[in-house]
């Protein structure tokens, strides 16, 4: 997934950037047919090209015959194989919204609070993080924004055992607007203590829950 995301990116201010849109629908297809609601990323692919290039018919094209190659892959194999395809019969299956409280341990919830928290604290510096950048850092910072709010979409609908796999796609863009906070703090021994307070908290969290 994040592949893709790095192949929709290349493709900022450059006129010949058909392979790296047909690599991103690809990979994104690809991310879909292993777990169903990535397919919900096709809609920042679609948002990215809007935002980096001069909206061009072509490049949807070429977005849509990657990730429809995907597919095509995907039922040659289970034809050839004679396996089910069974990725439209499993549609209802993963986009429902769960109660996952009720099966979280105490050091998942732990988990999900900083999480939640983190989440706050990088839509509340949204200012800070495109305030006297360039326009490109701009619309990459934007991107960013889509990418953790599909991620939570997918979070939300995900079943029990599918959770914590689908928060690796929100893990990626708040690491990095926790890096570009903690660019900003010159107080070394409060970053110091910051990462010493999350090794211990990984650390407990593996031995003692």
């Amino acid at each position: 997934m994040l592949f893709g995301f790095a192949n929709i990116y290349r493709t900022y201010h450059r006129p010949f950037a058909g392979i790296y849109i047909f690599n991103a629908g690809f990979i994104v297809g690809i991310a879909s047919l292993i777990y169903v609601p990535h397919i919900l990323f096709t809609g920042v692919l679609f948002v990215a090209l809007i935002i980096l290039r001069k909206v061009d018919f072509r490049d949807f094209v070429q977005l849509f015959t990657g990730l429809i190659m995907a597919f095509a892959f995907w039922g040659f194999a289970s034809f050839w194989f004679e396996l089910p395809f069974y990725y439209f019969e499993k549609l209802p299956e993963h986009f429902y919204l769960t109660n996952h409280l009720k099966s979280y341990k105490l050091n998942e919830i732990i988990i999900l609070i900083i999480l939640g928290l983190s989440l706050l604290l990088s839509v509340f510096k949204y200012k800070s993080f495109v305030l006297k950048k360039s326009i490109q850092s701009q619309k990459k910072v934007e991107l960013l924004y889509y990418l953790i709010a599909i991620g939570f979409i997918c979070m939300m609908i995900s079943p029990d055992q599918f959770l914590f796999h689908s928060l690796f796609v929100i893990y990626i863009p708040l690491s990095v607007f926790l890096a570009m906070l903690m660019n900003k703090v010159r107080n070394e021994p409060a970053l110091e203590l910051a990462h010493l307070f999350i090794l211990f908290f990984i650390i407990f969290s593996h031995f003692l829950f």
